[in-house]
């Protein structure tokens, strides 16, 4: 597990994000990804002991902000409707508003498969440390399993 965040000026966080990737075989379909080592012997037998390992600034900001600001106009988007809408290349609702959402208090609750629909998204998935320390822990055969995000306004149950 990874996680990264980033704050803005008044200290509130403006995004998390939980990456998990699942063993498998890498599919030709995502891209070709280079691998570049990412970690150090210790980290990696750090992980090999604990099971576990943190990675301080994954996302590079810059990202993190383009992520951002895709959300941001996705939950704009979303003031338009008042109920799940949007479908997935497999026929899933794409976006999820939470009880009580409407117009004047978007709320947002999930986006289902946002590489489908970002190249911002896409590119993150295709390329990132977390891939990298991945490859380093458990070797090239990876399978990118699905992407979604889960966003959890304030004052939401």
């Amino acid at each position: 597990m990874v996680s990264d965040s980033v704050s803005n000026n008044s200290g509130n966080r403006l995004l998390t994000i939980l990456c998990f990737l699942e063993l498998g075989i890498l599919s030709p379909k995502l891209g070709v990804h280079i691998h570049m080592a990412a970690l150090s012997s210790a980290q990696v037998k750090h992980f090999n002991q604990d099971g576990f390992l943190f990675l301080a600034n994954v996302i590079p900001t810059d990202k993190l902000h383009k992520m951002q600001n895709e959300f941001d106009q996705w939950k704009e988007e979303s003031r338009n409707f008042s109920e799940p809408y949007g479908k997935t290349f497999d026929n899933r609702s794409r976006f999820d508003i939470e009880p009580g959402h409407s117009a004047d208090k978007p709320a947002l609750r999930r986006i289902a498969s946002p590489i489908e629909i970002s190249e911002t998204y896409l590119d993150f998935m295709r390329n990132n440390l977390a891939l990298d320390a991945m490859v380093d822990i458990l070797g090239p055969n990876l399978k990118f399993e699905n992407a979604k995000i889960n966003s959890k306004q304030p004052g939401a149950a």
